[in-house]
């Protein structure tokens, strides 16, 4: 519930804010989209060591291993 709270809170703040920053920005306006998610993407590279240096297919194999743990217990 908070994050689609959050979710929807910056959706309107962006949709409000668009039109000014177009004004002052002009063509440059996507800076501040690119600066956003290259930091998240450098958040996510750091802050998810459970992926690093990780294929999608050795990934996948993990989460499986995962859940059928969880599935054991209960």
């Amino acid at each position: 519930m908070v994050a689609c709270f959050l979710n929807w809170t910056g959706l309107f703040l962006v949709g409000m804010m668009f039109s000014l920053i177009v004004e002052h920005l002009d063509y440059f306006c996507f800076l501040i989209f690119f600066v956003f998610c290259f930091f998240s993407d450098v958040f996510v590279w750091f802050h998810v060591p459970e992926t690093k240096n990780k294929t999608v297919l050795e990934i996948t194999e993990d989460f499986k291993i995962m859940h059928q743990k969880r599935s054991q217990m209960l």
